[in-house]
């Protein structure tokens, strides 16, 4: 989810109240090593400019370590 516009100065009005709002980002337009394996390997992103972003990250856990955590095969499920 992001929220940016190109124009630094773009607010909402009465008149356009949808100037700016936040968007869907299709991962698989966006810049984003989007599959990691190891603890070791950074996750990259490629941010637009003065933008606000929200970032849903899913880790799933291999079924041995999450029968030695006692927990379900995800972590936040």
């Amino acid at each position: 989810m992001q929220l940016c516009d190109s124009d630094l100065k773009a607010a909402n009005a009465a008149d356009d109240p949808d100037r700016v709002k936040p968007i869907e980002v299709d991962v698989a337009s966006a810049n984003i090593v989007s599959s990691i394996s190891g603890a070791s390997k950074p996750l990259t992103l490629e941010l637009q400019p003065a933008s606000w972003n929200m970032i849903r990250l899913h880790v799933n856990v291999d079924s041995q370590l999450a029968k030695t955590l006692g927990k379900d095969s995800s972590i936040g499920a």
